[in-house]
């Protein structure tokens, strides 16, 4: 008990002044202390109800934490006293730090009292859980539980991380936060990676103390291999370009060292070295051509060597470089520099104005050609160009000139041996340029002049010529001017020359020519011949030449139409008439063919001498005859009337300077008197060499 005493001066009780008095008191307080309190919180203490009071005893309290009083459930300001029956109630803050002690000391009378608050320890112990390996892609997993401890009251769990974390307190799953105790079973789910042998990581966080919780997906056991393997495109390759080759694989890869792809060109071992790619999906392999290097039906691919290198992926796992079938046959290398194996020129002979010189150059392979080449020639002292004309794409290619006005050449045009590109190029397929260089074709025979000598120099030159009149210059250079002559392109091989056309017994023409050209398929036409000059220049010096007549118009009940044309073959010697001629140097044979079909009809070889007939000259009553058709003697059988005089051979009318005049020679078909316009005879000359 708290005793309160009055004291008094002298005297008897209760007298001022007088004796000693006793104090006020209440039975003694006794607070009940609090520990495992939260910091700096508002703490309570327990409620006391005051007894055994002597009357009014004064209140007050002191200490750490700020200490308050509450009488009656009243906050006390100031000094105050309380009495019997009265409750009482301290409130301190506790303090900022953990384990720590506050107290407040309570004064009733005088008695002290004493109330005490201690901080807890918010600090867990270190815990920890679990990782998790080998776990299935995009699954979710849960660790073990952990039991957290050594801390005081309640605390909040927090998880951060990937896989959308969330924490279970005692199984239950809570959220990305909970509140926790001492004691406390926890665990962590999440989502798994979708990817291999990756690690997710969660965090959990309790009062400042974490532990993470790791998931780690399956490890990868399964080696890359090769998808695809890229070859360079169709086409052929020179020296110095790049084949370029790309393996696709079914996981990124890593290359160590220096890989290579084993290629078989031309027979020979080549490497197709990496490049690039590490890291990617894609590797670059690359071959450069070298000089030398060959093959013309497409490389071939073998197999990929590691060459003292590696290709893994992420895992280490060895790639399986196992190749695909590949087609390369496309693929050609071509470092051969494209040249010339042969040139060819026109065919030997005179050629003029109008014509063409075709030139052919054939190479050692494909080539193609651009803009306009051109081969250089020298015509007299002139510089011309036989320009590219076609086989861009082919092994030979044509060139061709045009022959001009004014070009001449009489001892054969010459070539160059180089080819002029002319701002153009001319290429293999794999683009290696073409050796200009080459052997240009012996010329020396190709002359030019402004017109042929005869029909059969046209022939020779266009093949395809018709019948008709042309321009010719049998004596070329010579003083006598070119001439307009027919043509017979068709009989007998063709190139015959026209040189006569006359009725029966009217004799020749001047020496000099007479008469048009334009005449000659009439009917009974004006009569023509060829001048004797232009008659030798065609024969020309050799004097061996063939004879072509026939006829135009006939009279006839005697023929029925069977027209013939007869040809004296390699009559060697001077047809005059003004002197006696010796026979022919040469066996000469004398043939007779149907107009209507060219059938041979008949057959026979010519007896020519000095005189004959009465005559001077050829004459030629007789004939050696091997007859086709059966029949004996000259006699033809050809119509209703037949004679062998038709076949007679002979000079008729002449001047001292004539080649020729055959009368009779094609089948003569006037009936009983002469009728000169009626039927004309016409004859030919063809050179022969």
């Amino acid at each position: 008990m708290l005793a309160f005493q009055n004291c008094g001066g002298g005297g008897g009780g209760g007298s001022e002044g007088g004796g000693t008095a006793s104090l006020a008191s209440c039975d003694a307080l006794s607070f009940t202390s609090q520990s495992a309190m939260a910091l700096s919180t508002s703490i309570d203490s327990n409620t006391l109800t005051m007894a055994d009071c002597t009357g009014a005893v004064a209140l007050s309290v002191a200490g750490d934490g700020s200490p308050e009083l509450f009488k009656n459930g009243v906050l006390v300001s100031g000094i105050s006293t309380i009495t019997n029956g009265d409750t009482l109630r301290v409130r301190l803050t506790s303090s900022a730090s953990q384990s720590s002690n506050y107290q407040a000391t309570v004064s009733v009378g005088g008695s002290v009292s004493i109330f005490s608050v201690t901080t807890g320890d918010f600090t867990p112990a270190a815990f920890t859980f679990v990782p998790a390996t080998g776990q299935a892609l995009s699954t979710v997993v849960t660790s073990a539980q952990t039991t957290v401890a050594g801390f005081d009251g309640s605390l909040t769990a927090t998880v951060s991380g990937a896989g959308a974390p969330v924490i279970l307190v005692n199984g239950t799953s809570i959220g990305a936060s909970a509140p926790v105790q001492a004691g406390n079973a926890i665990s962590v789910r999440l989502t798994s990676s979708a990817t291999e042998n990756v690690t997710r990581q969660a965090t959990v966080t309790i009062g400042g103390v974490s532990a993470t919780f790791d998931v780690t997906t399956t490890g990868d056991a399964t080696a890359p291999s090769i998808t695809s393997l890229a070859v360079p495109a169709i086409g052929s390759y020179k020296q110095a370009t790049n084949l370029d080759f790309t393996a696709n694989f079914t996981e990124a890869v890593t290359v160590t060292g220096s890989p290579r792809i084993i290629l078989n060109i031309g027979g020979a071992a080549k490497y197709a070295a990496y490049v690039s790619g590490t890291g990617s999906t894609s590797l670059i392999f690359r071959y450069t051509v070298e000089a030398g290097v060959n093959d013309g039906d497409g490389i071939l691919v073998g197999s990929f060597q590691l060459n003292g290198g590696g290709i893994t992926d992420s895992s280490a796992n060895p790639a399986d470089l196992s190749l695909l079938p590949l087609i390369t046959s496309g693929v050609i290398v071509d470092t051969t520099v494209p040249s010339v194996q042969s040139a060819t020129a026109p065919i030997n002979g005179n050629y003029s104005v109008g014509q063409n010189l075709d030139f052919a150059l054939t190479f050692n392979e494909i080539v193609n050609v651009t803009g306009t080449p051109r081969l250089t020639l020298t015509v007299g002292a002139a510089t011309r160009y036989a320009n590219y004309l076609s086989g861009s794409g082919t092994s030979t290619l044509q060139f061709r000139y045009a022959i001009l006005s004014g070009d001449t050449d009489t001892d054969g045009i010459a070539g160059a041996s180089n080819i002029d590109l002319n701002a153009g190029a001319m290429s293999d397929i794999a683009t290696n340029a073409a050796n200009l260089s080459f052997t240009p074709p012996n010329t020396s025979s190709l002359k030019v002049h402004e017109n042929p000598k005869s029909c059969k120099e046209i022939l020779s030159v266009l093949p395809l010529s018709l019948d008709g009149i042309y321009t010719i210059d049998p004596d070329d250079a010579g003083p006598n001017a070119p001439v307009t002559a027919y043509c017979n392109m068709s009989r007998d091989g063709g190139g015959w020359t026209a040189i006569l056309k006359n009725g029966y017994g009217n004799g020749f023409l001047p020496a000099t020519g007479d008469g048009s050209v334009t005449g000659w398929d009439l009917t009974g036409g004006p009569s023509y011949n060829l001048a004797d000059t232009s008659i030798r220049a065609i024969v020309g010096p050799s004097q061996n030449f063939d004879v072509m007549g026939d006829q135009v118009g006939y009279v006839t009940p005697n023929t029925t139409g069977n027209f013939e044309y007869v040809i004296i073959r390699n009559y060697t010697g001077n047809w005059r008439i003004d002197i006696d001629m010796p026979a022919s140097t040469t066996t000469t044979v004398m043939n007779s063919y149907r107009i209507s079909d060219g059938a041979l009809a008949w057959t026979g070889n010519l007896q020519c001498g000095a005189a004959g007939g009465g005559g001077r000259g050829i004459n030629c009553f007789t004939v050696l005859s091997n007859n086709p058709q059966g029949g004996a003697g000259c006699t033809i059988n050809m119509g209703t009337s037949s004679d062998v005089g038709w076949h007679n051979i002979y000079m008729y009318n002449y001047n001292s300077d004539s080649y020729i005049f055959i009368c009779n020679g094609a089948q003569y078909s006037s009936f009983s008197a002469f009728t000169p316009t009626a039927m004309k005879h016409r004859w030919y000359i063809r050179e022969r060499n």
